[in-house]
């Protein structure tokens, strides 16, 4: 019985994932070309799953399994087509194929598992092992379109466009406030200068210079304050406690009383001239509580190391962030955001326990009824942490936030009526709940590790030769062409078009495994007040080798990986090749990942002074 059901959950794993290959196709195509109608849809919806039934049936010749998960693809696709009538087919079929995929993938794995001729105790891991994974996937489900409705969206029904300029009768008084600590004086001083050349009648500057030491980094701006006139106040405190939100608190403790909007303008930002006139509009809406415009960037064309983490932030902010406005559902982002004063002051102000206390107010704002506007025009530029320890700082900061996010205000996500009282909607709380749990998914990797190892010596142990499975080879190659061509999709939609550019990009991201990883156990673990580590913006010097020093955690387990690698293969069957073998190809890999960090460092401390 348990192994026909096995066979049964095999053969429509086999489908989906050769429909997950079809969609990575059809998606590009759909964005070249807007060819959609709705009998193109039928007979797309028809021909991709009975010509995808067709060949899993030619090359594995299953029969039923087969034919259940084509009509059931077929059916949850058209269905998705005719609810979700503003999406691509493609994301129709992407949606479908998660949902199925998510049944008949458990499905498969507890029967594969169950019907295997092994010990009791690799069983037992084997399946803690599988049930590691899927803790994570129904959050995963329920956001994925929402998130990812920039590949499959055809139109937009939200602004995301700002305002044109135009005489107001009424300009309501903005006050920005530029918090600081320890800042190189001349980078602070161009922000100054820059919102100084607003094209806005009715503004006061805030520069709070929090806890700086050294009075050669302060009073030269101080200085330059004055010089700027009545419209720049500067204060320098120390002590202060509570870092950028602390600084923000204080700011906002002596904005002008007659103030109406606070802006948030990170001390290396230079703003466009039009940045306030273009977006004072929309809070003629009062129920809008913030305005965000994305973050950007200056200055890192010539630099190789900065071209990779830019392409690696760009995505984000681009297209992520922006298309969680379509729910209302876009965050603050620390720096280019206009705040109504009044949502801010009735939030509490800034939470100077929370490192991301950008994204923390956004949900006191939005739970309090306010609305809020994500913007895709860049409207004002920053710059890239010079050496990848800086970058790794910046990150780490970046993925214990959220979760402290959600450790504080887990309550006003759970459903009526057992939710803290709020005006958040579902899918506010929902896209919350996935942004705050967005990098804890590394974990999963880290509670799979454990069971995986233990399950190897247990197999081991009892001298268990297990083939791998024919789905899992299936798994692979239809995941090295799948996931590279969206990848590629989602580069060229964030306005990418070098493919070493993409490459870069992919470095990167997988540079800051660690660090994520590393973030995500601080964010859980931890129950004392954690520092906030500002980025550094002094001019750095090189330092040869010894920049690897800031990777020393990446390289211990990237050493312990591909050890742990070349042990399994002492140990494993080639032919046929077996789960060992597996395990130690997936380890070295792992293993590879951890060392693309040192390959950062060395990159960037190369492209200093050049």
């Amino acid at each position: 019985m348990l192994e026909a059901l096995r066979q049964f959950f095999e053969a429509g794993l086999f489908v989906i994932i050769f429909a997950v290959a079809f969609a990575a196709v059809l998606l590009i195509l759909q964005h070249q070309r807007q060819w959609e109608t709705p009998h193109r849809i039928l007979f797309t919806n028809f021909g991709l799953w009975s010509g995808t039934g067709f060949l899993v049936h030619f090359i594995t010749e299953y029969n039923e399994g087969i034919l259940f998960a084509v009509g059931l693809g077929m059916t949850v696709s058209f269905i998705f087509s005719k609810i979700l009538l503003n999406y691509f087919f493609s994301g129709h079929l992407y949606l479908a194929i998660m949902i199925l995929g998510f049944i008949f993938g458990i499905g498969w794995g507890l029967t594969f598992i169950s019907t295997l001729p092994v010990s009791i105790s690799t069983r037992l891991l084997m399946l803690c092992g599988f049930g590691s994974i899927i803790i994570y996937l129904p959050v995963e489900i329920i956001a994925f379109m929402p998130t990812n409705s920039y590949l499959f969206r055809k139109r937009w029904h939200r602004p995301r466009n700002p305002l044109p300029s135009k005489r107001r009768r009424h300009y309501p008084k903005v006050s920005l406030h530029v918090p600081c600590y320890a800042e190189p004086p001349d980078i602070v001083m161009s922000t100054l200068n820059a919102l100084n050349r607003l094209q806005y009648p009715n503004l006061e500057v805030l520069v709070v210079d929090n806890n700086t030491k050294d009075p050669a980094l302060w009073k030269p701006v101080e200085a330059h304050c004055r010089s700027l006139g009545t419209r720049f106040r500067f204060f320098h405190v120390d002590p202060l406690k509570g870092a950028k939100a602390g600084a923000l608190n204080f700011a906002l403790r002596h904005t002008a009383p007659d103030a109406e909007l606070v802006g948030i303008i990170d001390s290396d930002y230079c703003v466009e001239p039009d940045f306030l006139e273009r977006l004072v509009g929309f809070f003629d809406d009062p129920r809008i509580g913030y305005v965000q415009t994305p973050h950007d960037y200056r200055a890192w064309e010539a630099n190789r190391f900065m071209r990779m983490c830019y392409w690696e932030y760009v995505p984000h902010y681009r297209l992520e962030i922006a298309c969680l406005n379509e729910w209302v559902a876009s965050y603050i982002i620390g720096t280019m955001a206009l705040i109504r004063r009044e949502a801010l002051e009735k939030a509490g102000g800034w939470a100077e326990w929370c490192l991301t206390e950008d994204s923390e107010c956004a949900v006191r704002i939005h739970a309090l009824g306010y609305t809020s506007i994500f913007l895709s025009q860049t409207f004002g530029r920053g710059l890239i942490p010079e050496t990848f320890s800086g970058y790794k700082k910046q990150r780490l900061r970046w993925t214990i936030g959220p979760i402290q996010q959600i450790k504080r205000h887990w309550r006003l996500y759970l459903p009526r009526p057992f939710c803290t009282p709020s005006l958040l909607s579902f899918w506010q709380k929902a896209l919350e709940l996935s942004h705050s749990l967005r990098e804890t998914s590394s974990l999963i990797s880290l509670l799979f590790l454990p069971f995986m190892l233990t399950a190897f010596v247990s197999m081991v142990y009892h001298q268990e030769n297990i083939p791998v499975p024919d789905i899992i080879w299936a798994t692979l190659f239809a995941g090295l062409f799948s996931v590279p061509a969206r990848r590629w999709l989602v580069l060229r939609l964030a306005g990418c078009s070098s493919i070493s550019d993409m490459v870069g990009s992919r470095i990167a991201t997988s540079s800051l495994n660690y660090t994520i990883l590393r973030g995500s156990l601080i964010g859980w673990l931890a129950r004392h007040p954690l520092v906030w580590h500002r980025t550094s913006k002094f001019k750095a010097f090189p330092k040869g080798l010894k920049t690897l020093d800031s990777t020393v955690g990446e390289l211990f387990f990237a050493f312990i990986c591909i050890g742990i690698s070349l042990s399994l293969t002492q140990k494993a069957s080639y032919t046929p090749p077996d789960l060992l073998l597996f395990g130690a190809l997936g380890m070295f890999l792992y293993g590879v990942r951890f060392l693309t960090a040192p390959l950062m460092a060395l990159i960037g401390d190369r492209q200093i002074n050049k």
